[in-house]
């Protein structure tokens, strides 16, 4: 998985390229790294939990951003930051997997 730099770095890109849908700045980019803070990722990333003797299979059921914005105000800075290191979890784990 990514790094919090790299969700940091990613969080800025997306500031740069969208500033008017991120009110709460410091909100956003905590939201980016706060998933990452849990031990437990199945948990803390909204996924299943899988056995690791499949790594590729495991990495893809560990991350589900649909079921977080189904549970999660998407109005919330924070929530947005969880989810856009989500889906760029989903696009490392689809893009290069």
């Amino acid at each position: 998985m990514p790094s919090q730099m790299t969700h940091l770095a990613i969080a800025k890109r997306y500031l740069e390229k969208h500033p008017q849908i991120i009110k709460d700045v410091q909100r956003f980019l905590d939201g980016n790294v706060l998933p990452d803070l849990n031990p437990d990722k199945a948990v803390s990333h909204c996924g299943d939990r899988s056995e690791k003797y499949d790594i590729l299979k495991h990495n893809r059921k560990k991350v589900n951003p649909i079921k977080f914005m189904a549970t999660h105000d998407m109005r919330d800075d924070l929530n947005k930051g969880q989810y856009l290191l989500y889906m760029s979890i989903m696009n490392i784990i689809t893009n290069f997997y």
